[in-house]
């Protein structure tokens, strides 16, 4: 499964943090995001391990990763924003998609 590292902010908490954690909503973790579907793994200091899904639970604040992953995640991210692109960020949909609409498929 492909994954990128990335910077996010937590939106909200889906389960109850264990005694000693330091995760709070709004502060800025490093992690990383399954391209498929934007999840977002991350352990905090007292093993707890967390996910969270950009867009839902969690907003994205900088990408870390370079390559071609980091560069269909930027593309996917203009897809949604420009385009109204409701798919996965998997190459084939996005060709599809390019295709079908006219777009320059830029990775």
């Amino acid at each position: 499964m492909k994954s990128i590292e990335i910077i996010f902010k937590p939106t909200q908490l889906l389960d109850p943090r264990k005694y000693g954690s330091t995760l709070e909503v709004g502060q800025e973790l490093r992690g990383m995001m399954q391209l498929s579907n934007s999840c977002v793994s991350w352990e905090d200091i007292n093993g707890q391990q967390w996910a969270f899904w950009i867009g839902q639970t969690a907003e994205l604040m900088t990408i870390l990763s370079k390559g071609e992953e980091a560069d269909l995640y930027r593309f996917f991210l203009e897809l949604k924003e420009e385009h109204d692109y409701w798919g996965l960020c998997i190459p084939s949909d996005i060709k599809d998609f390019c295709k079908r609409n006219n777009i320059d498929f830029k990775i």
